[in-house]
């Protein structure tokens, strides 16, 4: 989503009503959807584990994943992962850091 050529509302998916959809806990929510739609689509996974990883950005979100979506992960293994935050951080943070060195 947001990548690539998946943009869910086309030339308007980058819009200020659209881009909250390009969140952290979007992300989370998209993966969770697609661990059970594989797990009870496919013959022999209903009872099988899943375990989230990756490194960096990517370890964060299967440290997320495990906190926010343990009922569907099992367990993470994060990388490289910014694993703790301090204060209230906004979920856009890194969205906004990104783009002001990016963008």
């Amino acid at each position: 989503r947001y990548f690539g050529e998946s943009l869910p509302f086309g030339n308007m998916s980058f819009t200020t009503d659209n881009i909250k959809y390009l969140a952290i806990e979007q992300t989370l929510a998209d993966y969770a959807a697609i661990i059970v739609h594989i797990k009870s689509t496919t013959p022999g996974m209903a009872d099988s584990k899943a375990i989230s990883f990756g490194g960096s950005y990517g370890g964060h979100l299967s440290m997320l994943m495990r906190l926010h979506h343990g009922d569907v992960v099992t367990g993470s293994i994060a990388s490289a992962a910014a694993t703790c935050t301090w204060g209230n951080v906004p979920s856009s943070v890194w969205y906004d850091l990104v783009s002001e060195t990016y963008g």
